[in-house]
């Protein structure tokens, strides 16, 4: 498998330099003391901030829609159980009144009423 071509050799970057190049080629007490000095610090690139930064503008964009729409949804869910309550109120109206029309009904066949209409109805 090897080693990926993009991968830097440890060969290679002390090539590049002359800082470590000059040491490995003077006779020393101890190459190992040579080869394990610190390697300088390269600052990042900027390159992964400069893709986070429009996702973060997107993101905070997305939120902002997101909390209006959400805001929207609560003033019409609250107006749905409004409309609930006052439709509850209706039917619980409307079964009094159609009880109560039940009973009216009862009451004035029970008293002749209903036969004297009805015969009147047919002649």
């Amino acid at each position: 498998m090897g080693t990926p071509m993009w991968a830097p050799t440890l060969s290679m970057s002390l090539a590049c330099d002359r800082r470590y190049l000059q040491p490995l080629m003077s006779p020393s007490p101890s190459l190992l003391s040579t080869l394990v000095k610190p390697f300088p610090i390269f600052p990042l690139p900027l390159a992964p901030l400069q893709v986070v930064a429009p996702k973060r503008a997107a993101l905070a964009e997305a939120e902002a829609a997101y909390a209006a729409v959400l805001s929207g949804l609560q003033a019409k869910q609250a107006e749905l159980a409004e409309l609930e309550a006052r439709l509850a109120g209706l039917e619980a109206r409307l079964a009094e009144s159609q009880e109560r029309k039940q009973r009216l009904e009862v009451g004035r066949c029970a008293r002749g009423v209903c036969g004297a209409v009805l015969e009147g109805a047919g002649t």
